[in-house]
Parts: C-alpha cells; sequence; structure tokens
C-alpha cells in the first residue's frame, strides 16, 4: 500500500496522501476508533458528481481486503464500495479494479456475517456482470436468513429481468411479498394496500432493520423508512394511499404509527381530494407521544380545516413530551400551538405570549425561502419550526396581545439577531397596530444587521406617504418589500411609476418583474403593462408547473379581475385538477395551494 504514490491521486478534497494512514486506522482494534476511519474514508473516496476519484481504485484492493477480513463493521467497507459502484460513472481504471477484486467481492455472499452478505447483496446487484448474477441466484437458492432473503429479493428484481418477482408477491411470508412490491418495476401494476399495510405493521417488519436498502440518512431509522417508502409505492393512487396509511395508523405498533404520518402529509401535500382529519384526530388521542406529536403536526399543515379539532389541540397545549427536532427540542405541545395558530384560533395567543416571554427561540430562524419547487421532506414538519413570520403575521386581529411581549422580547440583551430581525418583520407587517412597540424598536435602528428591519417597522407604523417615494424608488430594485410598499401607495406613489415600469420587464427576474408589474397596475391603474406579463408568468399553472413569482402572479390576477379567455383557462386548470399546484416547503405547501383555488374561483365566479 505504501508504495502506491498516494499524493498524486485524487480524492475528495485534493491529494489522497492520509488515504493510506486511513485504510490502516480501519483495521485499528478500538471499534470507536475504525468506525470514525471508515466514515473519513468514505468522504474521501464517494464519487463527486458522479465522477469516480481516482484514488478509489487505487483503494479497492485494501478496501476489499478489509471488506473480507476487518476486525470491525465490515459491513460498512462494504457498503463503502457500494456507493461507489453505484454512484459513479466508471472509469477504466474503475472497470479494471473491479474486475480483479471481483473473486473477492462474490465471495462476501456467503460470508458468516448477516449483515455483510445484506450489503454484498446489493453491492453485486449494481456490478451488471454475469458472474455477479450468478452468485445472486445461488445465494437465494442457498439462503435461510429471512432478513437476507428479503435484501436478496430487491437485488435480485433490480439486477435479474428472469427473477419473479410476481410469485413473491403472493407468497406466504408477507415480509418477501413486501420485497417483491419494493423490487417492482415503476410500470409494474400497483401492488394490494392492504397487504402491504399489514406486513409494515406487523412486529415481524424488524427483518428490515440493518437493510442495505434503507440507508437514507432523512428518516429516523430503518423502519421509518420502510414505511414511507412502502406508501411511496402507491402514491399515484390517493384511494389505495389513503387506506394505507389509515391501516397502518391504526393496527400497527407505535413507532409505525408515528412513521406512517410521514406518508400521510405526503398524501395530503399531493393530492386534494383526501379527507384524513378525523384519522388524524382520533391519533390526537394516541398513548404514543410521537405519534400525538406528529397528527398535531400534520394538522398544523392543513391550517382551518383542522378546525373540528381544536379543542383536542387546545387541550394538547399542556403536552410537555418532547421530540427531537432539526436544531432544537420539541414539544407536542408546540406542534398544538403552531396548528392552533394556522386556525387563528384565540387559544393560541395566551400559549405565544407564554412562548414570546419565555428564554425560548421557538422560531426557525432561517429565512430562506426558496422560490423554486421543493420537494415534501422525507420525516416532515416535525423536525424543523415555523418562522415567526408563519405564525404571527396572521395573527394581526390579536395584534393587541401579541405586540407587547414581541416589544419586551426586542428589549432584552444578547437576543439572537435572526429573531429580532424577524420580529420586527412581524410589526412591519401589522403597521400602526404595533404601535406600541415604539420604544423598543428606536434602539434598535442603528444596528447594523437588524437595523433597516427596525427602521422599516418604525416607517410601517408611522405610515408611508408621498414624501417616501423617492427614497423607496432607490431602494426598489433590491427590495420585493419595497416595491409592495409603493404599490399599497396607490396614486400617491405616481413619482416611482418610472422605476416599476423599468422594473416590470422581462430582463428582471421573475418575482421582481411579477411583484413590480402588480404594484404598477396598483399606482396607476393602468392594464397595459401588468397584464400581460402577470399572464405569461402564471401561465405554466395550468400544466402544474408552480413557482411562487408564478402564484403570485395569478393572485394579482385576481385581484385585478381579469377575465380573458387566457387567464380563465389557467383558472379553470387550477381550480379542477385532482393534484395540489403549490410545490413549496411541506408546512406552506396546503395553504398556498388553498389559496390558489380561492384565486381562481374568484376568477370564474
Amino acid at each position: 500500500m505504501r508504495k502506491i504514490d498516494w499524493q498524486s491521486l485524487e480524492c475528495l478534497h485534493g491529494p489522497a496522501g492520509n488515504v493510506p494512514d486511513l485504510l490502516e486506522e480501519c483495521a485499528h482494534e478500538d471499534p470507536l476508533h475504525a468506525f470514525g476511519a471508515i466514515a473519513d474514508l468514505g468522504d474521501l473516496l464517494r464519487p463527486s458528481r458522479a465522477r469516480i476519484l481516482s484514488a478509489a481504485p487505487a483503494a479497492l484492493p485494501f478496501l476489499v481486503d478489509l471488506a473480507e477480513n476487518g476486525p470491525h463493521a465490515r459491513e460498512r467497507v462494504v457498503r463503502l464500495i457500494r456507493q461507489i459502484a453505484e454512484r459513479g460513472h466508471p472509469t477504466p481504471e474503475w472497470t479494471g479494479a473491479l474486475d480483479a477484486a471481483r473473486p473477492g467481492l462474490l465471495a462476501l455472499l456467503t460470508d458468516p456475517d448477516p449483515l455483510v452478505r445484506r450489503q454484498a447483496g446489493r453491492l453485486l446487484s449494481c456490478l451488471d456482470h454475469p458472474e455477479a448474477l450468478t452468485a445472486l441466484r445461488e445465494g437465494w437458492d442457498t439462503e435461510q436468513d429471512l432478513r437476507v432473503r428479503c435484501d436478496l429479493v430487491r437485488s435480485l428484481g433490480g439486477a435479474d429481468p428472469a427473477f419473479d418477482l410476481t410469485a413473491l408477491l403472493t407468497h406466504d411470508d408477507p415480509q418477501l411479498c413486501l420485497a417483491a412490491a419494493h423490487a417492482l418495476p415503476a410500470t409494474a401494476a400497483l401492488p394490494d394496500a392492504t397487504a402491504l399495510a399489514n406486513a409494515v405493521a406487523s412486529p415481524d417488519s424488524a427483518v428490515w432493520v440493518d437493510s442495505a436498502w434503507l440507508e437514507d440518512p432523512r428518516h429516523d431509522d430503518a423502519l421509518t423508512e420502510l414505511v414511507i417508502t412502502t406508501g411511496d409505492l402507491l402514491a399515484e393512487d390517493p384511494a389505495a394511499l389513503t387506506g394505507y396509511v389509515t391501516l397502518v395508523a391504526r393496527n400497527g405498533i407505535a413507532p409505525r404509527r408515528a412513521a406512517v404520518l410521514g406518508s400521510a402529509l405526503r398524501l395530503l401535500c399531493t393530492w386534494r381530494d383526501v379527507d384524513l382529519v378525523p384519522l388524524l384526530g382520533t391519533l390526537l388521542h394516541d398513548p404514543h407521544p410521537a405519534v400525538r406529536y406528529r397528527a398535531a403536526a400534520v394538522l398544523a399543515c392543513l391550517g382551518p380545516a383542522a378546525r373540528p379539532h381544536a379543542d383536542r389541540l387546545a387541550a394538547l397545549l399542556q403536552d410537555r413530551s418532547e421530540q427531537p427536532g432539526e436544531s432544537t427540542t420539541h414539544t407536542a405541545g408546540d406542534m398544538a400551538l403552531w396548528a392552533l395558530a394556522a386556525q387563528g384560533d384565540p387559544r393560541c395567543v395566551p400559549a405565544l405570549v407564554a412562548l414570546l416571554e419565555s428564554d425560548r427561540v421557538p422560531f426557525d430562524l432561517n429565512t430562506h425561502r426558496p422560490t423554486n419547487p421543493t420537494p415534501v421532506t422525507a420525516c416532515g414538519p416535525w423536525l424543523h419550526e415555523p418562522t415567526a413570520e408563519e405564525v404571527l403575521t396572521p395573527l394581526r386581529a390579536h395584534a393587541a396581545a401579541l405586540v407587547p411581549p414581541i416589544a419586551a422580547r426586542l428589549a432584552r440583551p444578547d437576543q439572537h439577531r435572526l429573531l429580532v430581525a424577524a420580529l420586527c418583520r412581524v410589526l412591519a407587517a401589522w403597521g400602526p397596530l404595533s404601535g406600541e412597540a415604539k420604544s423598543a424598536l428606536e434602539p434598535l435602528t442603528g444596528h447594523r444587521y437588524y437595523g433597516r428591519y427596525a427602521t422599516a417597522a418604525l416607517k410601517s407604523i408611522d405610515g408611508y406617504t408621498e414624501a417616501d417615494v423617492p427614497a423607496l424608488a432607490g431602494e426598489a430594485r433590491r427590495s420585493g418589500v419595497t416595491i409592495g410598499v409603493l404599490g399599497a401607495l396607490g396614486a400617491a406613489a405616481a413619482e416611482a411609476e418610472d422605476t416599476l415600469r423599468r422594473l416590470a420587464t422581462p430582463d428582471e427576474t421573475a418575482w421582481r418583474r411579477v411583484e413590480a408589474s402588480y404594484a404598477l397596475w396598483r399606482v396607476t391603474g393602468e392594464t397595459t403593462t401588468a397584464v400581460p406579463l402577470l399572464l405569461e408568468a402564471a401561465a405554466p399553472l395550468a400544466t402544474g408547473d408552480y413557482t411562487r413569482p408564478r402564484g403570485a402572479a395569478l393572485h394579482h390576477l385576481a385581484e385585478i379581475g381579469v377575465r380573458t379567455e387566457e387567464v380563465l383557462a389557467t383558472a379553470r386548470a387550477v381550480a379542477t385538477t385532482r393534484r395540489r399546484v403549490a410545490n413549496v416547503g411541506d408546512r406552506e405547501r396546503i395553504a398556498e395551494d388553498e389559496a390558489l383555488r380561492a384565486s381562481a374561483a374568484q376568477l370564474l365566479g
């Protein structure tokens, strides 16, 4: 190993000079030391943007030796080899190294350790070689361990077109049926939802722990991934997926009941004509804290649709059972609070006041909200908090109760700058209703980060006038909020008309163009410029192609009241599709889709 010129080879972070040291440390007698070395080695050798790095072929013989003879975590070494093979486009060097290593790789399928055999099966399935396929078939004929057999079904299903998956769908063992369902090609008929639910809900599904096919780091564990990915098999049939979710939620053991709420969220975020509210209400009474917690989190995404369970959510405000989140620990009471706030239920106000008066930072401080579509996360909204704006801004009807604790929080020393900025933005959105916070905002205006937000809040409280238009016009290109302020001034912002026309052109970003077009209409009352740009922006919604600017364009067209045939065609498509059109983060998706439907209905009405 030391005879190789590693320094001339490439790993992820540059020259591969430390690869031989890590290879030696992978054989360390201390298990934790060896685990760490394997993880570090993986970080260096895994493909970069599907490109196999030159250090990987050189390291392969030593990795195979570790997989066969290493003292610890040999299955992790096999997984690393497989990840390189799966994720990278083969190079001549990698192909040659695989050819030389193939006998050792094939032998791993008969290793005494079932964890190694599970990983070896998936590794051989991606090698695309006749000898690997023969070894997989022989493994299927001789393997006795059900855990390994389940993985072999998935490995053979993807590698061997002749492997009879259809016959396995009616096998006596539900877990082998489940494995066959996962191995079916995407074009195959959907498997039976009841059979899938029964297999997943069964305690016997524990055979999937440590599966080589369940390794998505976004999931809590392999069985959570199993529950959600099994639901994904039914994603195109909302009735079947509804049945699957319902059966697992009612019959599964507690961890499966909690996990299937991830599938419930995906279902609700994809299809409009699905009603899981009664089921979610039942789960609010579940004895398992994680189930109550996640049921409340999904109801928070449903907003006003969750009102039938408002009383139970109010009772859950005192539920202090904790669950780990992305950046902090949450409670079931937190999720119930977000759900009540999303409904505008006044019972959320005392709890929000108490939260603001405490030392906790209960909100997501990330201010970035992508304008492009984002997938529903694997794990749902229970891993992250809503932003302060998401929770507080819609509660302007309760500003009288909420402004004093917000002002007191702003007056405290050493508050996180992102929290201060967010609370300032909430106060700005409430305008004159935030008047009681002026004394807390004034000392903040000189701060280099959140001073501009405090200044904007103060100005919003006092109200913008025609005298502010020149300064606002100068800031318009840098701030969508400023464009909105100009639009809200209406005819008083006539001096900014030229600025808005320059921003309402195809050369500008989609968001700036849409907001400037809308503001131009509000200022001038003229539709000649605004409507064509808004219509062009909104048109892709007819085929479900959503971005935030496109959604905003449809809302603006509804307010303007444009009813050309082209606008009505887009509105009809948005109003009648079964699929949700909005495609933003999981917490916002349903609310935005309902808003799109309302705008479409307004246009069609």
